[in-house]
């Protein structure tokens, strides 16, 4: 569900910071919430008129310099929508080498009942994390555009420092943006907020 807020409160460009001085809309996910957000000035990685995709609010971004926003702007797209299409969206890199390096740091440590018992019943080998977006049957493998990555396992357990991206990931697919397990996407939220706070 997309919820408005005020549309456009002044905009004012300080040479170091992008967003104007209040989000436009945001859209409820499991947990969290996805803005849109105004943005200026455009870059060579968006174009002019765009609404730049966070898991943080406006308020939160304006304390960051453009630089360490790029980490927390998953992209661009031209307007608000409850699913957002690979035809409206433009992938911010920098965000998406982040996002791998947060699965990376944090899947092995986390408390993640889902993907325990995944891990237990496989036993070995290489588990996919997946994309929570587009679920497979259980015990079935998913689209390629639908794994994150793999993560090693040994008797059950998932082997820290063994995560490996998988270059064929969407950001965003036909089912519309990434989903990642609640545990996951809290420690997400958790490390883009982290970077705000390290302002």
């Amino acid at each position: 569900m997309l919820t408005s807020s005020a549309l456009r409160v002044g905009v004012k460009w300080t040479g170091r910071r992008w967003f104007s001085a209040a989000s436009a809309l945001h859209q409820d996910l499991p947990g969290h919430r996805v803005y849109f957000i105004e943005r200026i000035p455009p870059t060579k990685e968006s174009v002019s008129q765009r609404l730049a995709v966070s898991f943080l609010p406006q308020d939160a971004l304006a304390k960051v310099t453009a630089e360490k926003a790029q980490k927390v702007i998953v992209g661009w797209v031209s307007k608000p929508s409850a699913v957002i299409s690979p035809d409206d969206f433009l992938e911010n890199k920098p965000f998406v080498d982040f996002l791998h390096s947060v699965i990376e740091d944090r899947v092995g440590k986390l408390d993640d009942p889902a993907l325990k018992a995944f891990a237990e019943w496989q036993g070995q080998g290489w588990m996919h994390i997946a994309d929570e977006r587009n679920p497979a049957p259980w015990g079935r493998i998913p689209l390629p555009e639908d794994i994150f990555g793999s993560i090693l396992l040994k008797e059950g357990k998932i082997q820290d420092g063994t995560y490996q991206r998988n270059p064929t990931h969407r950001i965003v697919s036909q089912n519309g943006l990434f989903q990642l397990s609640e545990p996951l996407l809290n420690e997400l939220v958790k490390a883009c907020q982290g970077i705000v706070d390290a302002s």
